[in-house]
């Protein structure tokens, strides 16, 4: 499955209450490189009209005691969300260290990732004009 991070962004209302704005989750590439994810995020709503009117009046909305909720596919079927926009994410991924945490991306912990491996090289001499190789 891999790493993955959660993004929870918070903001005031029109009342100055800190509400949440939006839950993102993605997973976190392995791969040395630049990568670029545009992700969508939602909130939670509340299941009727007269819990949305409450909440409204008292400054809190719904949001998730746990945000790991997100990553997970149990128990969200039955979550209703409303998707509210979108964040991009830029990861800088380099392979330090990676196998010390028992992922294997194809590099050797000694080389770097993309580094070409080298036979040791034997001495070639080559015979001068005139003189045999014998």
């Amino acid at each position: 499955m891999g790493p993955q991070i959660i993004i929870s962004i918070y903001g005031t209302d029109v009342f100055g209450n800190v509400v949440i704005r939006g839950y993102t989750a993605c997973h976190v590439p392995i791969t040395p490189g630049t990568h670029t994810r545009r992700l969508t995020t939602f909130v939670p709503e509340s299941a009727s009209m007269v819990q949305k009117l409450i909440s409204w009046l008292i400054g809190r909305r719904p949001e998730f005691v746990d945000p790991k909720l997100i990553t997970q596919g149990k128990g969200r079927e039955v979550t209703r969300v409303r998707s509210q926009g979108e964040v991009t994410v830029t990861f800088n991924v380099m392979m330090k260290d990676f196998m010390k945490f028992g992922y294997d991306c194809g590099g050797s912990g000694k080389t770097p990732y993309l580094a070409a491996t080298s036979q040791p090289q034997k001495n070639i001499t080559m015979p001068r004009a005139g003189q045999s190789d014998a």
